[in-house]
C-alpha cells in the first residue's frame, strides 16, 4: 500500500507508534535532562499532592510527567527531584507523545 492511501491522521498515528516502540515492539528508552520541577500541587480531589517534572530529551523533544506523592513510582523519581534541574535522566519510556510513563525505571546522574 502506497503512502498516498493514508490520511494525515493515520500517518501521524503510525509515526507516533514507531516513535514509542522499537523494532522488537518494546518501549524505546530515552535520555534527557530535567529542565523544570514544579512545586507540589493538590490533586483534583485534594486528597494527595503531585509534582510535574519537565525533561528535554537528547533528541530535542520536550516531555513531562506527573508524580503523585505516596504512589509507588514516586520513589523512582525522588533522586531526580533531589538532584534538581540539570540532572541527567536515563531509562525514560514514553506513554504517549509528550508524556513520560511515570513507571519507567529511570536512573539519574547529578550534572
Amino acid at each position: 500500500m502506497s503512502i498516498k492511501n493514508y490520511t494525515t491522521s493515520e500517518l501521524l498515528e503510525i509515526e507516533l507508534k514507531t516513535y514509542i516502540k522499537n523494532k522488537y515492539g518494546e518501549n524505546m528508552q530515552y535520555k534527557g535532562e530535567i529542565i523544570k520541577i514544579h512545586p507540589l500541587k493538590p490533586t483534583r480531589y485534594g486528597n494527595k499532592y503531585y509534582r510535574r517534572i519537565e525533561v528535554k530529551l537528547d533528541n530535542g523533544d520536550w516531555v513531562k510527567t506527573d508524580i503523585v506523592q505516596g504512589f509507588r513510582n514516586a520513589k523512582r523519581w525522588q533522586i531526580g527531584i533531589d538532584y534538581g534541574v540539570g540532572a541527567r535522566v536515563t531509562g525514560i519510556e514514553l506513554k504517549s507523545n509528550g508524556t513520560i510513563n511515570a513507571d519507567s525505571y529511570v536512573k539519574f546522574k547529578k550534572n
